[in-house]
């Protein structure tokens, strides 16, 4: 008997290591200073930063929250200056600015990445981003995974096209979660606050 109640509490802690170190490995512990910087782009970086490394670039105008969504096909006059390394396999870019800060951009490789699923889409990023792998990325739908980590969270979108007219989707979204909480809650009071302060 105690030799069956050992094994069963030896079978026990196993199985809880196993857990314990399934559960490490399926959580993205990064903060959002270890949020990756891809070609030339991070988060956090400012309206005049990017100015600065593309002089041609011109932000839309913010909306009443603060907030600029804008996108480019990568050859676009506004970023000319990108050099060949920079723009190598990548189709377009997408910035989302929120109070002049950066807080989310998207690199679409629009098929130029050689990748049949998502899933080894997942394992490459994973890989080359040094990133958790497998269980820790979330499958929101049969095309997006995402990876929630301590800051920022970063989201694959893959869809390979069915017909020859339409168009592949593999992209890479990273966000600052931060800022996007801010620009939720400012965007749900910020009506009420602009009718307080209307002046005729």
């Amino acid at each position: 008997m105690k030799r069956l109640n050992r094994a069963l509490h030896i079978g026990g802690l196993v199985l809880l290591f196993a857990a314990t170190q399934h559960a490490q490995e399926s959580t993205c512990k990064l903060k959002l200073a270890d949020a990756p910087v891809l070609r030339g782009f991070r988060l956090g970086m400012t309206v005049d930063d990017l100015k600065k490394r593309y002089p041609k670039f011109h932000p839309a105008t913010a909306d009443p929250d603060g907030y600029v969504h804008q996108g480019f096909f990568i050859g676009a006059d506004e970023l000319s200056e990108m050099s060949a390394a920079d723009r190598d396999g990548l189709g377009g870019l997408v910035f989302s600015f929120f109070d002049d800060k950066l807080m989310e951009f998207e690199l679409d490789y629009n098929g130029f990445t050689a990748f049949g699923s998502i899933g080894a889409f997942v394992d490459a990023i994973s890989t080359k981003l040094k990133f958790p792998g497998g269980a820790a990325w979330q499958e929101v739908d049969p095309k997006t995974r995402r990876l929630a980590c301590d800051g920022f969270t970063a989201t694959i979108k893959f869809e390979k096209k069915q017909s020859k007219y339409e168009t592949e989707t593999q992209a890479l979204i990273i966000t600052d979660d931060h800022s996007a909480k801010l620009l939720k809650e400012r965007k749900a009071n910020g009506p009420e606050q602009r009718r307080k302060i209307f002046k005729p």
